[in-house]
């Protein structure tokens, strides 16, 4: 995957390397919202989606002032509800 001209964060350098890094996260992201699918389907055909919750969370991607930080990129985590 590339990152677009307006990937990186601007508290992020522009470089090759900080782009890998996001296309891997990105990637990694893809992969897990592809099974969290795969799952729901699963539940759902098998009849138990009805009586499960599902609860996934992120604590967002390991780069300066996001990850395990007070910073904004750091405090911001997904919480995602399938009712």
């Amino acid at each position: 995957m590339k990152v677009k001209d307006d990937g990186v964060p601007n508290y992020l350098p522009d470089n090759q390397i900080v782009r890998d890094d996001i296309a891997d996260y990105i990637d990694a992201a893809q992969i897990f919202d592809k099974n969290c699918g795969d799952i729901l389907n699963k539940l759902e055909k098998e009849g138990l989606l009805d009586n499960t919750v599902v609860i996934t969370g992120d604590n967002g991607w390991a780069f300066p002032r996001a990850k395990a930080t007070y910073m904004m990129q750091g405090t911001r985590s997904t919480c995602h509800y399938v009712e």
